[in-house]
């Protein structure tokens, strides 16, 4: 089915940033009046869901409905009977744009199997070694900045290979009024964790100070 997807993955960061880029660029076309958002299904919602999905458009071409955490990980405490929303999804208009949010699905559940077969699937995985560091250049470039090698390095280790935190220090990094962020930078605008302070320590030994 061309209009259902799955968003999944341990890249959760990257994962909510395409989600969000989604939801503006379909606002800015079709207004935020066809876009809703379940942040769960629960038993006092999922009959609102379903009729969302057999809604038509509102003055529109498109809606888009876009449901968090399902299907359900394993782990999930509060889970509701999926068969229904199965049944919706098999007629639902191509019309509505369908997109379930899950970083880490139970596989074995039967709603997963039918959105294998049926739905887009995007995995967002995240960056290990230097991958990261592929990774935090191309964050910078959309400040329209670039950053040494060196710093790269350093703010990896700064930030302890967290990915959220990472970018939020890469947006703070991002005003500064300079094309290049080096290493010098990295040391006086961010707090490094405690493997940090030893990775700087190490650096300094191997550079005989």
């Amino acid at each position: 089915m061309a209009n259902l997807f799955l968003f999944t993955g341990d890249n959760t960061r990257d994962l909510y940033d395409k989600l969000r880029f989604w939801q503006q660029e379909f606002v800015k076309k079709y207004s935020d009046a066809n876009l809703d958002v379940f942040d769960e299904l629960t038993e006092k919602n999922i009959s609102h869901f379903i009729q969302a999905l057999q809604t038509a458009p509102f003055l529109s071409e498109k809606r888009m409905l876009v449901i968090k955490d399902v299907p359900y990980s394993a782990e999930a405490k509060s889970k509701v009977d999926l068969d229904q929303v199965q049944l919706a999804l098999e007629e639902v208009d191509e019309s509505s744009l369908v997109v379930f949010i899950s970083p880490s699905p139970d596989k074995r559940s039967r709603f997963y199997k039918f959105l294998a077969q049926k739905a887009s699937i995007e995995t967002f995985v995240s960056p290990q070694g230097r991958e990261v560091m592929t990774w935090l250049a191309k964050r910078f470039q959309r400040s329209q900045k670039s950053i040494s090698p060196r710093a790269a390095e350093l703010l990896a280790y700064s930030c302890g290979g967290d990915l959220e935190r990472m970018a939020s220090e890469i947006e703070k990094l991002g005003v500064i009024d300079t094309p290049t962020i080096d290493e010098e930078t990295v040391e006086r605008l961010i707090s490094p964790t405690p493997e940090a302070k030893v990775f700087k320590v190490l650096d300094m030994i191997g550079k005989g100070q």
